[in-house]
């Protein structure tokens, strides 16, 4: 007989079937390569891979390099420890006035400092190298040179004053679409995205995508084999899932193999268009168009057949479903989508609390 081993009240959750992440920018890069030294760690950006140890440093566009910033001006910065970071290493750092964000691959971190604190940080004797964080650095690759008038999503450097950096953004003609504080959408030409490249407190800038459902086949990614061989059931525990919806929408048609006594919610979560871009209809919490979160959630949840099969990762746990999916029709400047059904009930900042259902380009 399985017995439950995790700790009451923690709680796990799925959003869209394990597929959708918060993006991190530009700092996911791969891991190191085995044939790297100790003594020249590479710097490893979505953008560019070098070794400052050997000298290397990446070729960047003309317009997107900045040679040194303004006596007191804070600006970002690149800071390389000489192995894996200590504690310490970063204290003495940050006791020179230098504000650690992002860690960014092998041994280093993005910094914000002034030119002066920049020289004391260069000195420690952990550091290997400090350069300055380039604007072309905050540019997903592929991304200059394209067509003119796309969306882009712009994330601001953490800490920034995000609405000081909008406004710089949109001064170089880049128009508004949607906003949620430290991210937001614009629509801009290629020499507006260079410009906004180059606004400081800019620290990434990617196409903007809106949110499809993928992966259909997931009980070996969400670990329930391991879970079941190590007699974890998920009593006691509470799943939360967002995804498309749940069965009918209701906790009695959800599936055969969730009993209603274990689903404590089900919300549908309004995705509203903007009038200019998108027309979206809600469809309330049921799964109306390919099943993909009733999936997940017995996934997750399910209990299986009489016989076991089918079994979820966590058959003894609860559920609070959150339905993400709406119909959407795209209209003026975003004709060009196909409309279909989208994930528009996923707020734009996900670290933040929703504050209205704008929808995937609405505040949150």
């Amino acid at each position: 007989m399985r017995h439950n081993r995790l700790h009451t009240g923690r709680l796990l959750s799925l959003v869209a079937g394990l597929i959708i992440s918060i993006p991190t920018g530009p700092l996911l890069a791969a891991p190191s390569d085995s044939g790297q030294t100790a003594s020249a760690p590479a710097i490893r950006l979505s953008t560019a891979t070098f070794r400052p140890g050997l000298g290397e440093r990446p070729a960047i566009p003309p317009g997107l390099s900045v040679s040194d910033y303004a006596k007191g001006q804070r600006g970002y910065y690149i800071v390389q420890f000489a192995g894996p970071v200590l504690a310490d290493w970063k204290a003495e750092v940050e006791a020179q006035g230098a504000e650690l964000l992002e860690y960014i691959p092998d041994f280093a971190f993005k910094a914000r400092m002034n030119p002066g604190q920049a020289r004391k940080v260069a000195e420690q004797y952990a550091v290997s190298w400090v350069g300055i964080f380039q604007p072309a650095f905050k540019l997903r690759p592929g991304m200059l040179g394209a067509e003119t008038n796309q969306l882009y999503r712009v994330r601001v450097h953490r800490g920034a004053e995000a609405a000081l950096a909008r406004s710089q953004v949109l001064a170089t003609g880049a128009r508004l679409f949607g906003d949620s504080g430290e991210s937001f959408v614009v629509r801009a030409d290629a020499t507006q995205l260079e410009a906004m490249a180059r606004v400081l407190d800019v620290g990434w800038i990617e196409r903007f995508e809106f949110r499809q459902k993928h992966n259909e086949y997931a009980g070996a990614i969400v670990g329930a084999n391991t879970s079941h061989a190590n007699g974890y059931d998920g009593s006691g525990q509470t799943v939360a899932v967002a995804d498309t919806g749940l069965g009918t929408g209701t906790a009695s048609g959800a599936h055969p193999s969730i009993d209603p006594g274990r689903i404590v919610a089900i919300h549908d979560w309004v995705g509203v268009g903007d009038g200019f871009c998108t027309q979206v209809v809600d469809d309330g919490p049921h799964d109306v168009d390919s099943g993909h979160g009733t999936h997940v959630a017995v996934s997750a949840v399910g209990a299986g057949n009489a016989s076991g099969v089918g079994e979820g990762t966590a058959p003894g746990a609860a559920l609070v479903f959150q339905a993400v999916e709406n119909l959407a029709d795209f209209v003026g400047l975003c004709a060009g989508n196909p409309s279909g059904y989208y994930l528009f009930g996923i707020p734009a900042g996900l670290r933040r609390r929703r504050a209205s259902p704008l929808g995937l380009l609405g505040q949150s």
